[in-house]
């Protein structure tokens, strides 16, 4: 059977979808050659790429524990990012924002001192409550989809030091943390290059995100 390029792009833009791409490039402001590392700066910087509406990935998710060839121990859940590596040649440290899902969750936060959302770009807030007030009317808050930073106005509002919660949504991020050895080989035949498989990880390499 011969492996034909096309018959996995078909593939993967039916059962694919849409993502926001940022490629990976290291800090010209870190020098490893001097190691003068700003510890201000990051050490790596995410530039957008722009895609096609017609570009498509494909997200698949572990259903049980295995051992893989390329990956080594993969556990129930781990998800995997196929690409055709002619429309999307995503490399190691990467980062892929799911814009075609809404994820919630819930955290404590305590005023004044973690006053920032730990997931997103977030797609809007459920409730902001603490234990004096109850659920803090929206006009008291605002908040920033892209930072998660919270700023609260007038009253009521939590006090200084008190904790309050968050329930919200989000776009899920992941960071692409390499391809499998045997991924996008040229395909026999067709001088066009297989699917480009990897893992994604929800925590950033080496970071605390």
């Amino acid at each position: 059977m011969r492996l034909q390029p096309e018959h996995f792009r078909r593939v993967i833009h039916r059962h694919g979808e849409t993502v926001l791409w940022y490629r990976a490039t290291p800090n010209p402001a870190n020098n490893p050659g001097t190691n003068d590392f700003d510890e201000a700066a990051d050490d790596t910087l995410y530039t957008t790429v722009s895609l096609s509406s017609s570009v498509k990935v494909l997200i698949t998710q572990a259903q049980r524990e295995y051992i893989d060839r390329d990956f080594g121990a993969v556990q129930k859940g781990d998800l995997f990012l196929t690409t055709m590596p002619d429309e999307v040649r995503i490399g190691a440290m990467d980062k892929v924002v799911l814009s075609n899902r809404t994820w919630e969750t819930k955290e404590r936060h305590v005023k004044g001192t973690s006053d920032t959302l730990q997931f997103t770009p977030v797609v809007s807030v459920t409730e902001i409550r603490d234990e004096s007030h109850g659920v803090i009317e929206t006009a008291r808050y605002a908040v920033n989809l892209l930072t998660g930073a919270i700023t609260f106005n007038g009253t009521p509002i939590p006090a200084m030091e008190a904790t309050y919660t968050v329930t919200y949504l989000y776009r899920p991020t992941f960071w692409y943390i390499g391809a499998a050895q045997s991924g996008n080989r040229p395909a026999p035949g067709f001088g066009e290059a297989l699917p480009q498989r990897g893992m994604l990880s929800w925590k950033r390499p080496g970071g605390e995100e």
